[in-house]
């Protein structure tokens, strides 16, 4: 809930929708084009077969981008033990913006 919370109240709270769906669309953009490597990392990550593990990285977030770009905030909390595929995807976010 802190972590929630300090990011409403940092610079994603005070961005405008348009901005945070600007970023969002980079997100979208960036996991596209890093979707191979992250692939390999889900795979090498989970021991899951790489055709599993491309399927798991396609982008069908349908209902939650809409949701992030109004100012809600989402805290991802990794398994400990496969955890590199979502730190790989906190990067690229931090990297959009």
């Amino acid at each position: 809930m802190a972590a929630a919370r300090a990011a409403l109240d940092g610079p994603w709270g005070r961005m405008t929708a348009t901005e945070r769906g600007r970023v969002l669309v980079t997100i979208g953009e960036m996991v596209l084009g890093h979707e191979e490597e992250l692939a390999q990392i889900e795979a090498r990550d989970t021991g899951k077969p790489m055709t599993t593990a491309r399927n798991d990285i396609k982008v069908r977030g349908r209902t939650v981008a809409p949701a992030l770009a109004m100012g809600n905030a989402t805290v991802l909390k990794p398994a400990e033990d496969t955890s590199l595929s979502a730190l790989r995807i906190a990067e690229l976010a931090t990297a959009a913006g």
